[in-house]
């Protein structure tokens, strides 16, 4: 069996729904989920809600605050729930023996230059990159074995589903005027591939640190016009930098990330956001003609 911490988040719910009930046990917060476990790990015990009798290979961390300015505006708060909390689940998991797959960020890296693969250092300029990296350096101190997945942008094509593509649909469709920075470069990465990747590290049994991550990497202008031939719209954009936005906490330039070790590891090959704007464009298609 495999736990899934967070199983009712845009990612966890994907990974549970491809796991299913009969291999996986999903745990959830505020968003009650059926056949899921409640668990606050603010304030509960994870070896206190877990079933005595299932046999647990590995356990997935993949709830966290991930706002970035919510981590920034709220640092007491964030701490509890990104550092605290998860602390005391990798205590647990190591007392049960139960292997942690922790879902870190890309943020763990300053964004100076980019294309980071897993032996560059991180240096996080963000409270979030901090937080994640605290959990990083507690599992090399606490644990023998154990995976760190440092996640890029994760998005999906799937029409409605409140990730990047699709606001961006939402917005040109309106009419309203889409304001999108040219100097912000990521390696956004399909949500089927964040859970496709993670089943693979499970049944694989890796360990170590890997970038799941997509293939490329993207300014998120130059993304959002791929969309937009792929729509066929000629919208409205704003061009802009990053440092025009009035974000709360810093953003890094350039986060994007080498997926290179994993792939090899895994024999995956990841969409890419052509693709993937593709599918989504087929789906919405499909959704009118229904």
């Amino acid at each position: 069996m495999i736990v899934i911490l967070g199983a009712s988040g845009y990612v966890g719910r994907r990974m549970f729904q491809s796991m299913g009930a009969a291999t996986a046990i999903g745990t959830y917060h505020s968003k009650p989920m059926l056949g899921g476990i409640h668990f606050d790990a603010t304030r509960m015990r994870l070896k206190d809600v877990l079933p005595k009798n299932p046999r647990i290979s590995h356990a997935v961390v993949v709830y966290a605050e991930s706002d970035i300015d919510a981590c920034k505006r709220d640092e007491e708060r964030s701490y509890g729930i990104n550092v605290q909390s998860t602390r005391r689940v990798i205590d647990d998991l190591v007392e049960l023996g139960i292997k942690p797959v922790f879902t870190s960020s890309e943020y763990v890296f300053d964004g100076e230059r980019g294309n980071y693969v897993e032996d560059d250092s991180a240096i996080p300029t963000t409270v979030y990159g901090s937080q994640k990296r605290q959990i990083e350096q507690y599992l090399t101190e606490r644990c023998e074995d154990y995976a760190v997945l440092r996640l890029a942008k994760v998005y999906g094509s799937d029409p409605g589903d409140g990730t990047i593509l699709n606001n961006w649909v939402k917005q040109v469709r309106s009419g309203e005027r889409t304001r999108c920075a040219y100097d912000q470069i990521f390696s956004p990465v399909h949500v089927d591939d964040v859970v496709a990747a993670t089943e693979a590290v499970i049944q694989k049994d890796l360990s170590g640190v890997f970038h799941l991550a997509g293939p490329q990497a993207y300014s998120r202008l130059a993304m959002l016009r791929t969309l937009l031939d792929c729509l066929c719209i000629n919208a409205e954009v704003e061009e802009c930098s990053i440092r025009d936005i009035n974000f709360l906490d810093h953003r890094p330039s350039d986060l994007s990330m080498s997926p290179r070790k994993l792939l090899d590891g895994t024999g995956l090959a990841f969409k890419t956001v052509l693709s993937a704007c593709e599918e989504l464009v087929a789906r919405m298609s499909q959704q009118v003609e229904a």
